[in-house]
């Protein structure tokens, strides 16, 4: 995550609880992910683009829950990649007093791109992604990299670089 934000201005680790081995984090490729704010400026939406082996996604989700084509997959290829759409958000049927997802502040869902079907549905009691995002400007949820301040010397370094390789290549063999 340090790296993301380093080097694009936004990262994003995922925080949850394994049963039976306690708190996980996961850092998410940036390129995969879509965030939204709140009013407050808050990131409180995530959308995430990603894929899983048929094998996983049997593990994850339960072989019950997948579209026949995965099913058919795992028992031939089940190294056979699939795209999922995991979407976090502020839960809209928020109710305080149900114990199951729907008493959750924030919900959480798996849809298998392909055939646009629910896979699994779930909720967090907090949002589980924090976003941290170096620089922002008004009207900015992405964030700014330190690494975009110095870009112009970047590049005028790689072309000095490139410079001093051709008058050495000249210098040890003469056109």
């Amino acid at each position: 995550v340090i790296l993301d934000v380093g080097a694009f201005g936004t990262g994003i680790l995922f925080t949850d609880d394994v049963l039976g081995k306690g708190i996980r984090y996961k850092s998410f490729p940036l390129a995969e992910s879509y965030i939204s704010e709140d009013e407050n400026g808050t990131v409180n939406r995530l959308h995430r683009k990603f894929q899983f082996t048929a094998e996983q996604a049997a593990r994850k989700f339960g072989i019950d829950s997948l579209s026949d084509g995965i099913k058919r997959a795992l028992e031939k290829d089940p190294l056979a990649k699939f795209w999922f759409l995991h979407c976090v958000g502020p839960n809209e049927e928020y109710d305080a007093r149900r114990r199951d997802h729907r008493g959750m502040e924030f919900s959480s869902c798996y849809i298998e791109f392909e055939t646009r079907s629910t896979v699994s549905e779930g909720g967090f009691r907090r949002f589980p992604f924090a976003v941290p995002r170096f620089e922002t400007s008004p009207r900015e949820v992405y964030g700014r990299s330190p690494a975009m301040s110095v870009l112009p010397d970047i590049k005028m370094l790689n072309e000095i670089s490139k410079t001093v390789l051709r008058a050495g290549q000249q210098v040890v063999a003469p056109p």
